[in-house]
């Protein structure tokens, strides 16, 4: 591109430079070309930049931001439509790219990229940096002073954490993949095609009804006449389960490795959470009565209360618990009176529930951000799926001392436990609507969810120990 193409400001070419809108008066199309010794005096006559050089120089740097600057990690909005599931280690890739590369474009959009990176010790304002890449990407708590870091080092931390996620992202396919192969037998409906789909559901509605307790006996029959039954073998190239199974297990060792290597440099992981919920964990009361049997707590007198109210408060912030989506009053159950106090929820014959919610699981915007820290000694433990023994396990817990604080909160907890989900993916060779079978019993819904991905966890805060716990069922910012 010559250097005249580049120059800021030309939104049009010059009014007697324009070719003729008459063409027929011309004996050739370039008979209104100036001549050799005159083209330097009007470039855009010959010349036609890239649209985008035609734009003021403010309106190109806010255009190369969303090239070289990474937003905030990204949450679904209702309604959006399907798109490719975010990955921060091919944004970073991107990002690196682009910051390689496109300075070469020519004079103008390099000292348009200069002023997105900002000035020396200006880094923490600039939005194509790898500071900003770090806090876009990963959600990297930025403390006083990381601005004077040089970038190269930075840069190196954000690779360091890309470079692990590579690592969990293999584990998890490869867990993904034994599940499939130890997955048992799928049921999905099939209808004729020209049938309407109110009638299709009415169908698929029969067959659930008929599967439940409720269902008639003279019709169980009756109900499977539109369905199929495939094997995991059926669906997938069969595997030596094994080997996958080792092979698994030596792919999170990796992964185990690579947090151990970060936990070197001072690398915290930061975890959005979507929900929060309040776990019992006290015991209970053996009664002779089999209705009111593991019914009436040991545990959960005022004083347990209390400390439960004043640790939440002190986990994950009061005035943050204050807004959305922290649920404030809880609604009792066929007209009973709506609660404000979580000693005061009760379930429909008067006992306290053993577990309940805190937030609106419905809203999008994290219900609290934490930041947690791994040993240099990180172990993992399996914990076995119930539902499906010979699969891969439902988590790996990691452990021990694990450090957890909440941005928005003031006190931290060591020794929470902290896990990984690696069972119950979403498989996507099975279609919406199928049916997983396990020993003679049909679960439904997992055909017609989201996959879950490799940042999927669970962290368990021992708000009161031995009585109550905190679930958070949240992501690993960037673990993807």
């Amino acid at each position: 591109m010559s250097e005249a193409a580049s120059t800021p400001g030309a939104a049009t070419k010059d009014a007697t430079t324009q070719a003729p809108q008459d063409r027929e008066e011309s004996e050739s199309d370039d008979d209104w070309l100036p001549g050799p010794g005159s083209i330097h005096d009007h470039p855009f006559a010959v010349v036609d930049p890239f649209p985008f050089l035609k734009l003021a120089a403010d309106e190109r740097r806010v255009v190369l931001s969303f090239l070289l600057g990474a937003r905030s990690y990204p949450l679904g909005a209702p309604g959006a439509p399907e798109r490719v599931r975010f990955s921060a280690v091919e944004a970073l890739r991107t990002l690196t790219f682009h910051a390689r590369s496109i300075k070469a474009v020519c004079r103008d959009v390099a000292a348009d990229v200069r002023v997105l990176e900002g000035a020396p010790r200006q880094a923490h304002r600039s939005v194509a940096t790898p500071l900003a890449w770090l806090k876009g990407l990963w959600d990297a708590e930025i403390i006083p002073g990381m601005e004077y870091t040089a970038s190269s080092y930075v840069l190196e931390g954000c690779r360091e954490r890309a470079a692990v996620a590579r690592r969990g992202n293999l584990a998890l396919a490869m867990y993904q993949r034994l599940g499939q192969h130890r997955r048992p037998r799928i049921i999905s409906i099939k209808t004729p095609g020209h049938w309407r789909k109110r009638r299709t559901d009415a169908v698929k509605h029969f067959f659930e009804y008929q599967r439940s307790p409720l269902g008639e006996r003279e019709h169980k029959q009756l109900s499977w006449a539109h369905t199929r039954t495939s094997t995991s073998g059926e669906m997938h190239a069969p595997v030596d389960a094994t080997l996958l199974k080792s092979l698994c297990a030596t792919a999170f060792d990796s992964f185990l490795e690579g947090l151990r290597s970060a936990v070197l440099s001072g690398t915290m992981w930061t975890l959005h959470v979507e929900g929060v919920q309040v776990m019992y964990r006290g015991g209970f009361v053996d009664d002779d009565d089999e209705e009111w049997a593991d019914g009436e707590w040991l545990r959960g007198d005022d004083d347990d209360f209390d400390a439960l109210d004043a640790g939440l408060a002190a986990f994950f912030g009061a005035d943050a618990m204050r807004r959305p989506p922290w649920v404030q009053t809880w609604c009792n159950k066929y007209g009973r009176p709506s609660v404000t106090r979580i000693r005061d929820i009760v379930d429909l014959i008067g006992r306290r529930p053993s577990s309940f919610n805190l937030t609106d699981r419905s809203s999008k915007a994290p219900a609290a951000v934490i930041n947690v820290s791994f040993p240099d000694d990180i172990q993992a433990v399996e914990q076995p799926n119930t539902h499906n023994p010979t699969g891969p396990p439902a988590f790996m817990q990691l452990g021990p001392e694990i450090k957890a604080h909440c941005r928005a909160g003031s006190h931290s907890w060591r020794d929470v436990a902290f896990k990984i989900q690696t069972g119950n993916f979403w498989d996507p060779g099975v279609p919406k609507g199928s049916y997983y079978t396990h020993q003679g019993v049909v679960e439904r819904g997992m055909g017609e969810d989201p996959p879950l991905g490799p940042d999927r966890a669970s962290l368990f805060v021992p708000i009161v120990e031995g009585v109550f716990d905190a679930m958070c069922t949240c992501r690993i910012v960037g673990l993807s």
